[in-house]
């Protein structure tokens, strides 16, 4: 069975080609090839992704909503795994800062992840509970297109209408610097619901017409103005601090600078505030995590304020009818092109990555887009050094990348039944 799913399809028609190739085929087994050090706001996002899972696994099994321990639970274990992971492999953004920097980024991005599942779980969660019976978290889905060709998908979350039982709905979370109208709009026709969709409707016998986009905004990297290095800018990591005079006056912390009232009004604090980690937050009581106790106790605007529901969006009927030929023409496509480079790699002996025969191959078939920065130079495409033939591109497995890891199970499980057991430090597949 060879297996596809939507992030390749997108990306070979989308973004580039030869991105495809190095991130899914590429490489001595055939898998492709990933950047060794992830990218911090794809690793962040996965993590919030992995503990709004664990806490709806408790409340798919319960039916009921999850106690707080379970919540502090979720949010521990992905803790440790971004600490683990950091302090092995670094990340993308920052590889040349000291150990102290490193540290407050680590506690940086562990506060914003206890932000966003807090702020989800107290203010959108009891409504999604009363709504939804949860019947399926991080299911995979397996279409298949033909006797050889299945394409993998995952829902987020599946739930059914408490007020009409056999209605279902599709959720994805989707973590995000900032929203935008671009943004939201886009959702309407994105892949992702037609193509996980389809396998689960046939799986639960029925249409599915809600679909949801849960939005969290994580806040951008910000370089402060006096220099030094650049911070996450969300109230859920920094807070804005008035020094006071104790015992007589405390300090005085604030989430936001500037900020706009229920009635439009727009308010900014005074001089003398300055941004203060949230870990460092002193008023949290004994025995409590300074960051949750802030986030919790935050006003429900500014944690509303970074929840976005995205729809119930409309179901594309023409996009499903039309998807499953598409894609399967598509990975026919790719089987040929594998197949005539695989053919010229053959020729060209052991070292046919840089014989000048295989890279007019990899020109002729698989081109590149060079829209290599489509995301800001600061988010440039991983696979830059060796498209750019930088040193150490001939040998890209010792230089910088390592082995993809599938993102799927299907996929996973495949490569194990050939002998290929992911080892520590293999690059985990982005969604």
């Amino acid at each position: 069975m060879i297996y596809t799913d939507r992030s390749r399809y997108e990306t070979g028609l989308d973004r580039c080609p030869r991105l495809r190739y190095l991130q899914y085929h590429a490489g001595p087994n055939g898998y492709g090839i990933r950047k060794a050090r992830r990218s911090m706001p794809l690793l962040v996002g996965g993590l919030v992704h992995d503990a709004l899972a664990a806490v709806l696994f408790h409340v798919k099994q319960s039916d009921e909503l999850p106690k707080e321990e379970v919540i502090r639970q979720a949010i521990q274990g992905c803790a440790d795994s971004y600490r683990k992971e950091v302090e092995t492999f670094g990340l993308q953004q920052v590889e040349t800062i000291d150990q102290a920097v490193q540290e407050q980024v680590i506690q940086e991005q562990i506060a914003l992840l206890k932000g966003l599942v807090w702020s989800w779980c107290i203010e959108v969660l009891p409504e999604i509970h009363s709504r939804y019976k949860v019947v399926d978290v991080e299911r995979e889905e397996l279409l298949e297109l033909d006797d050889d060709i299945a394409v993998q998908g995952r829902s987020d979350w599946i739930g059914e209408l408490r007020e009409s039982p056999g209605t279902y709905g599709w959720h994805e979370f989707k973590t995000a610097s900032m929203f935008h109208p671009v943004w939201e709009a886009e959702w309407e026709t994105k892949l992702q619901f037609a193509l996980g969709v389809i396998a689960a409707e046939k799986r639960y016998g029925c249409e599915f017409h809600e679909h949801y986009v849960h939005g969290l905004a994580k806040g951008r990297r910000s370089k402060p103005r006096d220099g030094g290095p650049k911070y996450q800018d969300s109230p859920y990591c920094w807070a804005w601090v008035k020094p006071g005079n104790p015992p007589l006056e405390p300090d005085r912390w604030e989430p936001e600078f500037r900020w706009e009232d229920e009635f439009g009004k727009i308010h900014t604090l005074g001089r003398g505030f300055q941004r203060r980690q949230t870990y460092l937050y002193p008023d949290a009581p004994e025995g409590w995590d300074p960051v949750e106790y802030w986030v919790r106790q935050l006003p429900d605007r500014v944690r509303r304020n970074r929840l976005k529901l995205i729809g119930p969006l409309n179901r594309q009927r023409v996009m499903i009818e039309s998807l499953q030929r598409q894609v399967l023409g598509e990975e026919r496509k790719w089987q040929t092109i594998l197949m005539e480079l695989y053919t010229v790699a053959e020729q060209c002996g052991a070292n046919y990555w840089t014989h000048p025969d295989f890279q007019a191959a990899l020109d002729w078939y698989v081109p590149q887009s060079w829209s290599c920065l489509r995301y800001g130079s600061e988010h440039g495409c991983e696979m830059i050094p060796v498209c750019f033939r930088e040193p150490g591109w001939e040998d890209p497995l010792n230089n910088g990348y390592t082995f993809r890891k599938p993102h799927h199970e299907p996929e996973l499980e495949q490569m194990r039944e050939r002998g290929l057991e992911p080892e520590m430090g293999w690059g985990d597949e982005d969604e």
